[in-house]
């Protein structure tokens, strides 16, 4: 299967995850608002999402998947033992790894929480933080599970179950804040209710919790009949240190100092969100949440769809970066880029208007939404190095050379901190965004010049034929969007629908701003596409029913 294939296969499913994704944050916002426990919340779930991307998705599900890919072109029996003898190791760190987190939350909270601001000073918020974090620590075993599950479903060209299997964590979500939330804060003792001060978020954290084990769960159904199916998976006698797991951890460490900047980038994040007073947690979570649509649908999904064919084309090629895996690479940042520069300027464009038509109702106010829509706005700007960085990683595990993306890491936690020192007293919540998209777009740049080792053979011509029909769409977008942006802004649709002012006349005039926006991206974009291809539409769609079939 094709590099372009799978990405497609797997953005189709992530697209729907992503929906029920934008359903969740909706409910979630309209039911919390942008409160202190909404920021409880929200800095709890940081805490195992740090080491879930630390370990799990990021360099165990990515070393694990190189390893696997490797074993299972030559010897696909020993690619089974390695899954087998995988899963057994994680479980037995995970259920350590959980212990810990649960012993010692306080102290984690209190590292989150450092700089002194209005949000750490209030005592309720901080024991608030950390019940919550106990409660939503074993998601980090459910996600370290999932993350090798994934790796192997991968190999057999599972894409859409990968990409559709967050449905579940959404849907157990929004279960959590509807009807969890409610039912813990009528069961809740009097006594739990006057330190957590608000029940409610209980509910949600509960609904997430199971949301992560659901999500494994189906993912794990998805490899059984073919891989696990009549296997024994746990003994205690089984001998779990093999030589292909310590390639698994071998390939993993130097990949984990280099994730583990990342992590100390978003600590620092945390601590400068929290001091910035109640609320800015909360909009900067909900605009990286919707950031991360593109991000999941598009960056993760050509990133995940490279690294089993590099690692494939590279182990048949002797360990080298030949002709074809130099291609494979070229072609996935080139299609990257043509999906990740429409949706920033979708995302930037359209801010405030999607940040109200999907989260502006119940306790999300529209102060929430001015502050979230600029979020989103400095967070877009890093979106193409974002998704240039998830396949420059797939680049370095495919050929090995795991520690040059260690140093540049290594190198951007003086960066983080630098520049939100500078920015964030500028310009509050939007200066860690936009610290964000900076460090992001410098580490996929210093990531794409380090390939130069590997003496990748780059198609100057495909490059830059990309470069000037990409910069020709874009101007085409902004040249338009000024001219009919003030009419489209003074005009209320909702007075042509004969809808009463309110929220729902606000959400259709918003929805309605959207899709002209969308218009005429997807249409300069498309044209100039087209073109690139030598393509008419009707020559187009001939060749998509073609593919299809």
């Amino acid at each position: 299967m094709s590099v372009a294939k799978s990405s497609f296969i797997f953005a189709a499913g992530t697209l729907l995850s992503r929906i029920s994704g934008v359903a969740r944050e909706s409910v979630i916002g309209a039911v919390f608002g942008a409160g202190m426990a909404m920021d409880a919340f929200v800095v709890a779930f940081r805490i195992p999402n740090l080491l879930r991307e630390l370990l799990a998705e990021g360099a165990l599900g990515s070393s694990f998947t190189k390893v696997y890919a490797s074993l299972n072109v030559n010897d696909p029996d020993a690619a089974s033992r390695l899954l087998i003898q995988t899963l057994q190791f994680v479980v037995m760190v995970s259920i350590a790894v959980c212990g810990l987190g649960i012993l010692f939350a306080d102290d984690l909270v209190h590292l989150m929480t450092m700089f002194d601001g209005s949000v750490k000073g209030v005592p309720e918020f901080h024991n608030m933080t950390v019940g919550l974090t106990q409660i939503l620590f074993p998601f980090i075993g459910f996600a370290a599970l999932g993350a090798v599950v994934q790796g192997a479903l991968y190999q057999r060209g599972g894409f859409f179950l990968a990409g559709v299997a967050p449905i579940l964590f959404n849907l157990f979500s929004i279960v959590g804040a509807l009807w969890f939330s409610p039912l813990a804060t009528m069961i809740t003792p009097k006594e739990i209710q006057n330190s957590v001060t608000d029940p409610a978020i209980l509910g949600l954290a509960i609904g997430t919790l199971l949301g992560g084990a659901a999500q494994s769960a189906i993912q794990a159904w998805g490899i059984w009949q073919p891989l696990l199916k009549g296997r024994k998976l746990f003994s205690f006698t089984a001998r779990i240190w093999s030589p292909d797991v310590k390639k698994v951890l071998l390939l993993m460490t130097p990949m984990i100092i280099a994730a583990s900047a990342g992590q100390v980038n978003m600590i620092v994040n945390t601590n400068f969100a929290t001091s910035l007073g109640t609320g800015a947690v909360t909009w900067l979570y909900f605009a990286f949440r919707l950031v991360q649509l593109p991000i999941g649908m598009f960056g993760v999904a050509v990133g995940a769809a490279v690294l089993p064919a590099l690692s494939k084309s590279i182990t048949e090629a002797g360990g080298k970066v030949d002709v074809t895996a130099s291609q494979q690479t070229i072609d996935a940042m080139d299609l990257v880029a043509w999906l990740m520069i429409p949706c920033t300027l979708g995302l930037i464009l359209s801010s405030t208007n999607i940040t109200r038509l999907l989260y502006e109702a119940g306790r999300f106010t529209p102060t929430d939404t001015i502050e979230t829509a600029s979020a989103i706005k400095a967070y877009s700007y890093g979106l193409l190095g974002y998704g240039l960085l998830k396949v420059m990683n797939s680049y370095y595990y495919a050929t090995g050379r795991t520690r040059f993306p260690m140093i540049v890491s290594l190198l951007s936690i003086f960066a983080n901190y630098i520049a939100n020192s500078i920015l964030v007293k500028k310009i509050g919540h939007e200066g860690l965004a936009s610290t964000a998209s900076i460090i992001l777009t410098l580490n996929s740049l210093l990531l794409i010049i380090g390939m130069r080792k590997d003496k990748v053979m780059i198609n100057w011509r495909q490059v830059i034929g990309s470069i000037t029909l990409l910069s020709l769409a874009s101007s085409m977008v902004v040249i338009l969007h000024w001219v009919y942006a003030p009419y489209v802004d003074n005009t209320q649709f909702s007075d042509w629908l004969a809808i009463p002012s309110g929220i729902t006349a606000l959400k259709v005039n918003a929805g309605i701003r959207i899709a002209i926006d969308g218009f005429f991206i997807v249409g300069c974009f498309g044209l100039i596409g087209l073109a690139r291809i030598r393509k008419t539409p009707r020559e187009a769609l001939k060749m998509l029913r073609r593919r299809k079939s």
